[in-house]
């Protein structure tokens, strides 16, 4: 009797290997529930700590809001810098910054020395 054989054309046997390669790293049903969990927890763990952040960041804005930005005797408890026509405040107590540009009166008492920074009332201070 004569025997029959099995004929495949190279692209067929490549394509055979092909999903036998791949079935070998799929990860068995155990191993994708370990990983499937590692991701879990790791997102939970992002969202935990964007949580916290947000939580933070929350508890600096309201404690910069109830801040007087003054000190016990009453002045400004600021300080900053002048970079070119700008000013640059922050209070001492609470962290808080501003930014502004004030008219040339201001700029050129600073640079005299008439006025300083730790005198300087912050501008708006309900302005974030």
């Amino acid at each position: 009797m004569p025997e029959t054989g099995i004929t495949l054309t190279p692209e067929q046997l490549q394509e055979i290997i092909k999903q036998a390669v791949m079935a070998g790293k799929a990860p068995s049903a155990e191993e994708q529930e370990k990983i499937d969990e590692k991701k879990a927890a790791a997102k939970r763990s992002r969202e935990a700590s964007i949580s916290t952040m947000m939580a933070d960041y929350q508890a600096k804005i309201d404690r910069q809001n109830r801040c007087k930005h003054k000190k016990e005797n009453g002045r400004w408890a600021t300080g900053g810098q002048v970079i070119k026509d700008e000013i640059f405040l922050i209070c001492q107590h609470c962290q808080k910054t501003w930014q502004w540009k004030p008219d040339a009166s201001v700029i050129s008492q600073l640079l005299s020395g008439d006025l300083t920074l730790h005198q300087a009332e912050p501008p708006n201070q309900n302005k974030n």
